[in-house]
């Protein structure tokens, strides 16, 4: 149960930091679209043992999900943590 959750945590942590990172500036690479929506956004990002940042692409909807995906992880995590369960 609690090697389950540090797996979580680690995840969510390493996802949120590789974020951070991707999101300085000059890591990005944008085409035009039609929309903002369908702009093709690609982050570089360097994973642990990797020496050179590998870009990851998809449209500025997609990145906006997968944050919005790992927010909501995270706010679940931390509301779990401030709960106390009695036994």
């Amino acid at each position: 149960m609690r090697m389950g959750l540090l797996a979580i945590v680690s995840g969510v942590a390493l996802s949120l930091s590789a974020a951070a990172w991707a999101s300085e500036p000059g890591s990005e690479q944008t085409v035009v679209a039609k929309n903002d929506s369908q702009k093709i956004v690609c982050h570089y990002v360097a994973h642990q043992g990797t020496v050179m940042p590998k870009p990851y692409c998809g449209t500025q909807y997609q990145w906006d999900k997968e944050r919005r995906r790992a927010q909501q992880v995270l706010w679940e995590y931390q509301l779990r943590a401030t709960q106390r369960r009695i036994m």
